[in-house]
């Protein structure tokens, strides 16, 4: 409800600060897009995520981040 645009189905999140909740108006998925399997994990430019059963978990070195399920989404 709070996205200008159609879509606010997006987090992002950088090395510092809080992550923020992107709001787009067209198709955001490439071919360089990837699937981290349950059981895995990914660290990348400050940031690292872990994908488990549960849903996904991305934290920053300030430990703010977000976890997604098909259930819920959280922003911390």
């Amino acid at each position: 409800d709070d996205c200008e645009n159609e879509w606010g189905d997006r987090f992002e999140i950088g090395q510092t600060g809080t992550p923020q909740l992107v709001c787009h108006g067209d198709t955001l998925i490439s071919e360089e897009s990837r699937t981290l399997a349950y059981g895995k994990s990914l660290s990348f430019d400050g940031v690292s995520c872990a994908s488990s059963a549960k849903g996904l978990e991305c934290t920053n070195g300030e430990g703010h981040g977000f976890f997604l399920s098909k259930a819920r989404q959280r922003l911390f």
